[in-house]
């Protein structure tokens, strides 16, 4: 196969951020790829991100989703895109980090070497980036512990001493190359997660299927974390804590209930109920945490206010 001929469409998802997709796309803009689109979806943000876009970048296609449906939801407007317009590749990239030149080419490299399968980058600490932020695990065999992310904090001159291209139980969804043929054939990400988790849960069905996921260390991009919830930290603390209880218990089959057990006890439940009931206006960490939960427990999913 020849790359020169294969067509990528690079979705960008905003909420509420201007500066740093901004700072993003015009990272993707000095590469001076080829055979590539710039596509960036506003989440509907309640501020004038999306305004701000499309008069600073006039020759990109921006467009505003009529609601705020999370991650796969927002990116899952590029897909249709994509496969509407006959791409071969769609790059998923959060809009609150910067590619590197060769970050795309490893990716597609990657694929060229080893076929169809989800291809992820390496991302560094903005605040350090000389340290790993994500490195991915050691294994691919879904059947073993969760081996997610076994290099976080290693020195990146280090990191490539210890490992190379592998495949991995999952990738992250900061910067992950996913073929279109992939996706035509078994679908896209589960929308109900809203954010966190829903590439882990995507990479373990495809691996069901025969399909795998590769880090390519090779791939760096520099990421700065969680841009999108910077007034609101503790929800990051809630969209993680109740997704992972769904994904242990579709993957693991490990019970809400034995999980909560494990994690936190029933008695701190039980706290948490005198506590919210007593100092309801108190919404901190632990708020967030126990929340989480009670909602898994419930079986909700999707966005919370």
């Amino acid at each position: 196969m020849s790359l020169s001929v294969k067509t990528t469409l690079i979705s960008v998802l905003n909420y509420n951020n201007f500066e740093s997709t901004k700072k993003c796309v015009s990272s993707i803009l000095n590469c001076s790829l080829k055979n590539i689109e710039i596509y960036i979806i506003d989440n509907n943000s309640p501020d004038n991100s999306y305004r701000k876009l499309k008069g600073y970048f006039k020759d990109i296609k921006v467009v505003k989703s009529k609601t705020n449906n999370g991650y796969a939801a927002g990116h899952k407007i590029a897909v249709n895109y994509a496969i509407k317009n006959e791409f071969d590749f769609i790059w998923l990239l959060n809009n609150d980090l910067t590619v590197r030149k060769e970050s795309l080419q490893k990716l597609l490299s990657a694929y060229e070497s080893n076929g169809t399968g989800v291809f992820g980058s390496i991302t560094l600490k903005s605040e350090n980036p000389d340290v790993v932020n994500f490195g991915g695990g050691n294994t691919d065999n879904t059947k073993e512990a969760f081996d997610y992310n076994a290099y976080e904090g290693c020195l990146l001159e280090e990191y490539y001493k210890k490992t190379q291209l592998r495949k991995v139980q999952s990738v992250e969804g900061s910067s992950i190359l996913i073929p279109l043929e992939i996706i035509k054939e078994h679908g896209f990400m589960r929308e109900d997660f809203f954010m966190y988790g829903e590439e882990t849960d995507y990479c373990y069905r495809l691996k069901k299927v025969g399909i795998s996921s590769f880090v390519v260390p090779e791939s760096v991009v520099v990421h700065k974390g969680a841009e999108s919830l910077k007034n609101s930290k503790h929800l990051e603390s809630y969209y993680r804590r109740r997704n992972i209880l769904y994904f242990e218990k579709e993957h693991y089959g490990i019970s809400i209930l034995k999980n909560l057990q494990k994690r936190s006890g029933i008695v701190s439940l039980i706290k948490f109920f005198i506590m919210h009931k007593t100092f309801a206006n108190q919404k901190e960490e632990l708020y967030y945490l126990n929340l989480a939960y009670i909602h898994a427990m419930q079986g909700k999913k999707r966005r919370i206010s």
